[in-house]
């Protein structure tokens, strides 16, 4: 075996060891990339943690996947003066074995009693221990649907 026959082995071995080597870096990159996308976050957030904050009007304010679960959001409103949300009514487009998780975003002590009610529907009694008019109109909500 003469010295060029060596060189060519040797030059084909480090051939291959580039070659693999640059295949994993690429691979590397391509899911690094995909990783950092934002629509590919979101998809991944909203399979585990299906969420969706709304306002006391009834509006989305940031939907996490949790709309795709879920029909509609009514909320009725006490028929006193200060008229703060009383019962809001979830509508999920499926049977949830478990209620959804409801939560007050604003500095209020709200006792939330969940129970079921037509078809799929949830309906959520809000009792209000402690609340502050300067939240009237402005009361945000955050429900986390449990899958």
């Amino acid at each position: 075996m003469d010295w060029t026959e060596v060189l060519g082995i040797f030059v084909g071995i480090i051939t291959i060891v580039a070659a693999i080597y640059g295949i994993t870096q690429f691979i590397d990159w391509r899911i690094e990339r995909k990783i950092r996308e934002e629509p590919f976050l979101r998809k991944i957030s909203a399979s585990l943690h299906p969420t969706v904050i709304f306002d006391e009007g009834g509006s989305i304010l940031y939907d996490q996947g949790a709309m795709q679960i879920i029909n509609k959001i009514e909320i009725n409103r006490q028929k006193d003066k200060h008229s703060l949300p009383e019962e809001i009514v979830i509508n999920p487009k499926r049977h949830l074995a478990h209620a959804p998780l409801l939560q007050t975003l604003e500095n209020e002590l709200i006792d939330i009693s969940a129970t079921r009610g037509k078809g799929f529907e949830w309906r959520y009694r809000l009792d209000y221990q402690m609340y502050n008019d300067v939240f009237n109109d402005k009361r945000r909500f955050r429900l986390e649907v449990l899958v």
